[in-house]
């Protein structure tokens, strides 16, 4: 099932800028795919729909939970305005006003990410950096549990290479591309059907190991969720032994076997990249 509002019917809770209701993600696990970093992509090649729904706003930068967003009266002339998402998820104004699109990557980051919001991985760092802004105060808890979860979006982020036009390639080499191509630990190919486009992973591959090294205390616990995800961490650099015995700690291992299974035939062959497991 794919879900899809085409119109501006929220608005920001801080500074009530209009929000362009629109998304694209799968709910149905029918014939999805599962990575060893538990990333879901479903029906179509889309994404499954995050638990984790954070946007942002153009207008006052403030990041925040998709739950806080206003509902609002959708006047005639922004219903109008609504039937052109190519201006908002570029987050060009319309009438000098800047629309926001809730999944929040379209309107701030440009609208050749908006279908892979969810593996976009600046949009994630800008939310740690930034941090979240809350309507009211939440507890300790639950602002540990969230930074958490948006470590974790990254991290799964970092594995998804970013489709970019050939016409306006980042400033890489092709050279160096290719070195990156053959290190990576991303899921997918980098090579493309499409001639015009190429695939450019988001971190180099030394940036990406010291990323994993920062993030290890996050999942120092004995909750299962986080066992898999520190044996999947070590399997990445090369600790197989490790990741080994760390999924042997796993309580339900039953329940997560596609996990356990395909992590531990990675790691004792010797595989350091992401890996699809279904």
């Amino acid at each position: 099932m794919l879900f899809n509002s085409p119109l501006p019917e929220y608005q920001c809770p801080f500074c009530k800028n209009p929000f362009w209701g629109s998304e694209t993600a799968s709910y149905s696990v029918y014939s999805s795919i599962f990575y060893s970093d538990g990333t879901q992509i479903g029906t179509y090649g889309i994404p499954l729909h995050s638990h984790l729904r954070i946007t942002r706003c153009p207008k006052c930068k403030k990041f925040f939970e998709q739950k806080y967003l206003e509902e609002r009266r959708i006047a005639e002339d922004d219903r109008n305005d609504a039937i052109d998402p190519t201006a908002f998820c570029r987050g060009l104004p319309k009438k000098d006003r800047l629309y926001g699109t809730i999944n929040g990557i379209g309107s701030a980051y440009g609208s050749e990410s908006r279908n892979r919001g969810l593996f976009f991985a600046q949009f994630w760092k800008d939310a740690l950096s930034f941090g979240l802004s809350f309507p009211a105060e939440p507890s300790e808890e639950e602002r540990k549990f969230l930074q958490k979860q948006m470590v974790i979006h990254l991290w799964q982020a970092y594995h998804r290479p970013l489709p970019v036009s050939s016409n306006c390639p980042p400033n890489t080499s092709e050279a160096e591309r290719k070195r990156q191509a053959d290190t990576w630990f991303g899921i997918g190919s980098l090579k493309t059907d499409h001639p015009e486009m190429k695939y450019f992973p988001q971190i180099d591959t030394e940036k990406y190991l010291l990323f994993c090294k920062q993030i290890l205390p996050y999942f120092q616990t004995m909750e299962d969720k986080d066992l898999l995800i520190l044996s999947e961490l070590y399997r990445n650099l090369n600790e197989f032994d490790k990741c080994i015995q760390i999924l042997k700690k796993i309580k339900n291992a039953e329940k997560y076997s596609f996990f356990v299974d395909g992590i531990r035939l990675a790691a004792e062959q010797g595989i350091s990249k992401t890996v699809q497991i279904t």
